[in-house]
């Protein structure tokens, strides 16, 4: 609650999410005094540099919080270092050579991402019943809630929908030797938007 009270709704949306995610695996079933550096380090060790930062902030965020309510003395975050981000341009293919890559089994899949910008989370939660009259209906992700509060959104249908799994792992691979991710797909999709002259917003 005491984040609750200090964050942008946005903000709070991504801060629920990091937590879910990446922080809930490894410390969600230990009081607070039982959590330590070693458990914070271990749940960002493993992630995307630029995840990984974002995590730690929640964690730091969250501990800070406690410390300041006098639930623990010392927050077991304060001293982990934040990693290092490099950004760097970020690829992603045209609908173009999409269309001409064989992705195999994943084909549907990848295309159905790339034509309707959905998050992979979006797409793992999607059901048939969310395609209604020819448009495809955002309502969650498998998480719970959206990414944010604008997530929930319709967007008209252009491929065939085929059941999506629940991790990425087949779809991922798939990408992997073209040299992008399964996130990469959705700059596919701002990029087909400005190329019909379609606001992306």
């Amino acid at each position: 609650t005491g984040v609750q009270t200090c964050a942008l709704p946005i903000s709070l949306a991504d801060y629920k999410s990091e937590y879910q995610r990446n922080l809930f695996p490894v410390i969600g079933n230990y009081s607070l005094e039982m959590i330590t550096k070693k458990q914070i380090i271990e749940s960002i060790a493993v992630l995307p540099p630029q995840t990984a930062y974002k995590t730690l902030m929640v964690a730091k965020t969250l501990f800070r919080e406690a410390v300041h309510r006098e639930l623990i003395e010392e927050s077991p975050a304060a001293a982990v270092k934040s990693p290092r981000i490099n950004v760097k341009p970020q690829k992603f293919l045209t609908w173009e050579e999409l269309s001409k890559i064989d992705f195999g089994s994943q084909r549907k899949r990848i295309n159905f991402l790339a034509l309707h910008g959905l998050r992979f989370g979006e797409a793992s939660a999607l059901t048939e019943r969310d395609i209604v009259d020819g448009r495809v209906f955002i309502k969650r992700s498998k998480w719970g809630e959206t990414k944010t509060p604008s997530g929930v959104r319709s967007v008209p249908l252009l491929s065939e929908y085929v059941p999506f799994p629940k991790y990425q792992g087949a779809i991922a691979k798939a990408l992997a030797p073209h040299g992008v991710t399964v996130h990469s797909l959705r700059k596919t999709y701002a990029y087909t938007l400005k190329n019909s002259n379609i606001h992306v917003t």
